[in-house]
């Protein structure tokens, strides 16, 4: 029985690897570090989106999407995609369940009521599955906080609720 050497078996396995990376995952999380309990909401330039909607036919969207509900200490993904390939600027609004604390900014995006993915387009906000004459229901205007993921090559990025 032939043996084969330490170099042969650590050529054999970092060829492996190589040529069968991992995919790396991606993704833009939100961690609750205040003390009350958060409804989070997100928003995003979208130039690829395999949905086939209206938004497709113009050559993107911004969107928004909303609410994951965070207790203190926890975190939560909200959008995984390679970071640095789909946008620099991200955008987060939350509240806290008491009414009592909120994070917002100077960039208007829509929310609604109950959980949605709203197509936010010329200061209106719309179902993301038809075309731009039917408005989101129940839905309003907000001020998200932009966040700068920065202009290298980010693939994780996270965000601190304080």
């Amino acid at each position: 029985m032939k043996k084969y050497s330490f170099f042969t078996g650590t050529v054999f396995f970092l060829a492996f690897f190589l040529l069968f990376p991992k995919q790396a995952n991606a993704w833009f999380s939100v961690c609750n570090r205040s003390n009350k309990q958060v409804e989070l909401a997100f928003g995003y330039w979208n130039s690829v989106d395999n949905r086939e909607t209206f938004a497709d036919s113009i050559g993107g969207s911004w969107l928004s999407e909303g609410w994951w509900k965070l207790k203190p200490g926890q975190c939560t993904q909200v959008y995984p995609h390679e970071l640095w390939r789909r946008n620099r600027y991200y955008y987060v609004y939350a509240r806290s369940t008491d009414g009592r604390s909120v994070w917002s900014g100077n960039h208007s995006f829509c929310v609604a009521s109950s959980v949605f993915t709203i197509l936010n387009l010329g200061g209106n906000c719309y179902r993301l599955d038809t075309s731009p004459n039917t408005n989101f229901p129940n839905s309003r205007i907000e001020r998200f906080q932009q966040v700068d993921i920065g202009g290298g090559r980010v693939q994780n990025f996270t965000y601190n609720l304080r």
